[in-house]
């Protein structure tokens, strides 16, 4: 047992070094989203002494989040290391010594309750091993900016393990620490209550759910909750179809219990993907006394929300990914008594498993979570070093994060709202690169709203980033971005046949030819629903070129006009008929092994690209797409991807 427990402890710190170095690259390449500009805000403003530090972005105090209190003390550390880095190492730590603690858990199960002759200890533990370091979404959790359920993990199973041991004190200790990390301990807890009731310690697990309910009340009471989103994210439980304008819990608890086919329906609708969180961490947890009542508790608090999106494989979850595992030993080991043959071939079975599903999606974190080209990052490195730190920075939400060590930073999509200004205000604006959920034709509007700013000025441009700075006017209005509606300037879209031409009033600007075959614009992507559109193109050329319209997600060609030298600035229009909409593939496994995972965008339908052949001079000033005969109506968006609960009429943007 000694020896297996060190090749364990070994095997997780080959994997700590492993997410250790997977969060360098992250951060190197600038991926960091808008959940990570809050937590990276607070820290730094706690580290300057500002004990209530407020986020602009998210519009409210860091405190009104999730009511997470171990932050301050842990700000501190900002202190010694000022870089946002280390909240990646803070997560990064905090789940290898969850399972670490998970793994010396199963070790103990295996030492209390199998006989140590033979090999069947031995296969039981690397079974546990497996289950624990092969799970694949240990790491995209981990890959999603910095989530305080990572700290909440590991004192969730340090706390479940004492009260396993009947280490009393200690477990009071862990449970504190628990707490202390934000409302959705509470939850938490009361899993762990339930734990001990499975195991027969009714008074002690009754006393430790009456504190996690009461947690959580008395977070909702003092509104240290804004981010849980009770009301959008649950209150279909209550209301049925009804959209409440405010809903307390005790009124969430009630209607809930009076209408359970609204629960079941929506479990039900998301059986996928909460199969894809319990399969590769071994099911059997979830019939397990030591991890059946907090596993069962945070699935259904991820799978009742009413978006998808918070039951599919993520931070949300990653306490069942690292308790689960101690569950399944257990039962395996218990079952190892009566029926040893079957128990080590279901040991066995569980790891390859494992060892598959990790097959199947670890491959894929790279391509799922560092979506910014080194070029881009060199662009965004250079902006960071360059903006002084008291500047206003507004950038899009897909790399806002490493630019959040500031009093003043906003993330924005196309549909933010105002955004206040003041003073010194810099734009960082990638319409194709990172994390992001605005439709590209839309980012690209905001840029060419952002040119023309009186005195703004482009800074810097390059592999899809645009920088600017403007000096904001005293008492300035906010600004609103435009829709998606507006024109997109051909100088934002230079393909591999074309230059930038940036010279003199926005209104000149232009995407020219470089002087060889191709493209002088494409990835001018409109995300647009089927129906009839008038597409334009103004440009001026000299010699002949070719004017496309594409379905860029179906790769269909829907209109190519070749012009010959038009002698001064021309617009060319026509009508093109999108007759079906082919959403972007998203990967979701195989088999067994499949699973619902963020989608990418869908939509990106209409494409306009203007080609030369060579050795002619063209400038493209502008393209747009507008519908044609159609009542005024949205244009399709990132929310296309999500899928609220079937039959609920609740609309979100991610």
């Amino acid at each position: 047992m000694i020896r297996a427990r060190r090749i364990g402890f070994a095997v997780i710190g080959a994997q700590l070094v492993f997410l250790l170095g997977f969060s360098v690259l992250q951060y190197s390449r600038f991926v960091q989203t808008w959940d990570f500009v809050g937590p990276y805000q607070a820290w730094s403003q706690m580290a300057h002494g500002h004990l209530d530090p407020s986020i602009q972005s998210w519009s409210l105090h860091y405190v009104h989040d999730h009511g997470e209190l171990i932050q301050w003390p842990l700000g501190l550390l900002f202190r010694l290391w000022p870089s946002g880095l280390l909240l990646l190492f803070v997560a990064d730590v905090a789940v290898a010594g969850a399972e670490a603690v998970a793994f010396s858990w199963i070790v103990e199960i295996v030492a209390e309750r199998v006989s140590p002759k033979g090999w069947q200890p031995r296969l039981l533990i690397a079974s546990g091993a497996a289950l624990l370091v092969a799970n694949p979404w240990v790491y995209w959790s981990l890959a999603f900016d910095y989530h305080e359920e990572s700290l909440a993990t590991l004192f969730a199973v340090l706390a479940a393990r004492e009260f396993y041991r009947g280490g009393h004190w200690r477990a009071i200790v862990w449970t504190v620490l628990l707490l202390s990390t934000g409302d959705i301990a509470g939850t938490y807890a009361v899993g762990i209550a339930v734990m001990l009731i499975c195991l027969g310690r009714f008074r002690q697990g009754l006393t430790l759910a009456a504190a996690g309910g009461a947690w959580v009340a008395l977070f909702s009471v003092l509104h240290l909750n804004e981010g849980s989103s009770l009301i959008a994210g649950y209150g279909y439980l209550a209301v049925g179809s009804r959209s409440p304008a405010t809903l307390t819990l005790s009124h969430l608890v009630v209607g809930a219990l009076a209408h359970p086919q609204r629960a079941i329906l929506s479990i039900w609708s998301k059986r996928t993907a909460i199969w894809a969180n319990l399969a590769p961490a071994g099911w059997l947890g979830l019939i397990s006394p030591v991890a059946g009542g907090l596993t069962t508790v945070v699935l259904l608090t991820s799978a009742l929300h009413s978006s998808v999106l918070f039951v599919q494989p993520g931070f949300q979850t990653v306490v069942v990914y690292v308790l689960a595992p101690v569950g399944t030993v257990y039962v395996v080991s218990s079952l190892a008594r009566r029926r040893p043959r079957l128990a080590s071939l279901l040991a066995a079975g569980l790891g390859v498993n494992a060892l598959i599903w990790a097959t199947v999606w670890l491959p894929r974190l790279d391509n799922q979570w560092v979506r910014v080209s080194p070029g881009a990052a060199a662009v965004l490195r250079r902006a960071l070093h360059q903006i002084p730190p008291d500047s206003e920075v507004i950038a899009s939400q897909g790399v806002a994060g490493r630019f959040a060590a500031r009093p003043l930073i906003y993330a924005v999509q196309v549909d933010s709202g105002a955004v206040p200004v003041r003073g010194d205000v810099w734009f960082i604006l990638a319409p194709s690169q990172g994390t992001e959920t605005a439709p590209v034709n839309g980012t690209l509007q905001m840029i060419a709203a952002v040119a023309r700013l009186p005195g703004a000025a482009l800074v810097d441009q390059g592999a899809g980033i645009f920088v600017f700075r403007w000096r904001a006017p005293l008492g300035a209005a906010p600004i609103i971005f435009p829709g998606t509606g507006a024109a997109v300037g051909g100088w934002e879209v230079t393909g591999d046949g074309g230059a930038p031409e940036e010279f003199g009033p926005v209104s000149e600007w232009a995407a020219g030819a470089s002087g060889s075959a191709g493209y002088v614009v494409r990835g001018d992507y409109w995300r647009e629903r089927a129906g009839r559109y008038q597409v334009s193109v103004r440009l001026a050329t000299d010699g002949p070129v070719d004017v496309e319209a594409r379905d860029a997600t179906s790769k269909v060609l829907l209109w190519r006009e070749a012009l010959e030298a038009t002698g001064s600035v021309q617009t060319v229009t026509t009508i093109v008929d999108l007759r079906r909409i082919a959403g972007e593939h998203a990967y979701q496994g195989w088999g067994p092994f499949r699973s619902q995972v963020l989608q990418p965008a869908r939509g990106d339908n209409l494409e306009l690209r203007v080609w030369t052949p060579g050795g002619v001079a063209v400038s493209v000033y502008s393209l747009s797409v507008r519908p044609v005969g159609q009542k005024h109506r949205p244009p399709a968006s990132g929310s296309e991807g999500l899928q609220p609960s079937e039959g609920r009429p609740f609309a979100f943007r991610w």
